[in-house]
């Protein structure tokens, strides 16, 4: 089934890097031509040394699922590497609880996902 849109809330955190190769490749052919991709998840600064909410839950999911919170940068290059463009990321420090990242699948796609 094709979609526009779909979202993805603290769920990117979970998996390890394989795993969520896995996911992203059946969530970008799942995207129709021109969705985006919605993701809510805390990111942590680039010196990784904060929000201290954000450092809590990387310490939660490296213990828990083996996963981890990552930076604006390492999110950007995940997407990239399973063909979003024009991805943006509005940090929410007033939440707690989430940041919002939208990816976008190309119009043409020539990405071999």
């Amino acid at each position: 089934m094709s979609c526009d849109l779909y979202i993805l809330s603290h769920v990117i955190h979970d998996w390890d890097e394989e795993h969520l190769d896995i996911l992203l490749k059946k969530v970008y052919q799942a995207i129709c031509p021109g969705g985006a991709l919605l993701v809510l998840e805390k990111v942590l600064n680039e010196m990784k040394d904060g929000p201290l909410g954000t450092l809590i839950f990387d310490l939660g999911m490296l213990i828990s699922a083996g996963g981890r919170e990552r930076t604006v940068i390492e999110y950007t290059n995940l997407f990239k590497k399973h063909g979003f463009v024009d991805i943006k990321i509005q940090l929410m420090p007033e939440t707690h609880q989430r940041d919002v990242i939208l990816a976008m699948k190309p119009m043409e796609c020539s990405h071999d996902n």
